[in-house]
């Protein structure tokens, strides 16, 4: 049975809009890159990405929270240099690789895949729960996907 109690009201709500925004930032982002990927190559302007990405986060902590950013263990820091390598450069520049190989929209198709992907991965290997609106949800996003690329033939 799905618990209403965290689905409904205006943290709901929120959350959609915080959703619908995240994911037409992205389609601007990938519609928009294409132009300055065929420009400056696909290395180049992911590293500039990178780069204006890590100063407006260094900023944001700076505002938020001060500069008290060396008090954690050093191991941390390791694993975060791990994560970033292979959870946000190496993605973000096959990302951009597929921009310049097979343009925007057959990218955006084949990014859908991920959401539905760490949804399986987590209950797999991680024993999060399947299951209420994440059902109907990966149904409609594997639909949508499958739609679009039949449409495309």
């Amino acid at each position: 049975m799905l618990d209403t109690a965290h689905t409904s009201g205006a943290s709901t709500l929120t959350g959609a809009a915080f959703i619908f925004g995240s994911a037409l930032a992205y389609a601007i982002y990938l519609v928009g890159s294409v132009r300055f990927i065929s420009i400056l190559g696909s290395l180049y302007y992911t590293s500039v990405a990178m780069i204006v990405a890590s100063v407006a986060i260094l900023v944001h902590h700076a505002w938020i929270g001060g500069w008290e950013l060396w008090h954690y263990p050093a191991d941390l820091y390791i694993l975060v240099v791990i994560m970033a390598i292979f959870s946000t450069v190496l993605p973000t520049l096959l990302v951009s690789e597929g921009l310049r190989i097979i343009g925007a929209g057959n990218t955006a198709i084949i990014s859908s895949f991920g959401p539905v992907a760490t949804i399986f991965m987590g209950s797999l290997f991680l024993d999060e729960p399947f299951g209420g609106w994440q059902v109907p949800g990966t149904i409609l996003v594997l639909a949508g996907v499958l739609w679009i690329s039949l449409a495309k033939r």
